[in-house]
């Protein structure tokens, strides 16, 4: 019963996700993301172990997110 519960979680912030990801698809430009690219989850670091992502990487990907963000909260205000 426990590992349902945690399999249902799973699904519903995956859900999330994909969510998130297909609302800011439109505001994206031309540059093409996945929604792995939005953040990936602890259950999921066995498919991207070895992956190293420098502190400058992270800091563009923060400050990229925020522009999105902001330009997308600017349009729905406006």
């Amino acid at each position: 019963m426990l590992k349902a519960k945690n399999d249902q979680m799973k699904e519903s912030w995956t859900q999330a996700r994909q969510i998130a990801y297909w609302a800011i698809l439109p505001h994206t430009g031309k540059k093409r993301i996945k929604p792995t690219d939005l953040g990936r989850f602890g259950w999921e670091e066995s498919k991207f172990k070895g992956i190293q992502v420098s502190e400058v990487e992270l800091k563009k990907q923060a400050e990229l997110m925020l522009a999105m963000f902001e330009a997308n909260t600017k349009r729905i205000v406006n």
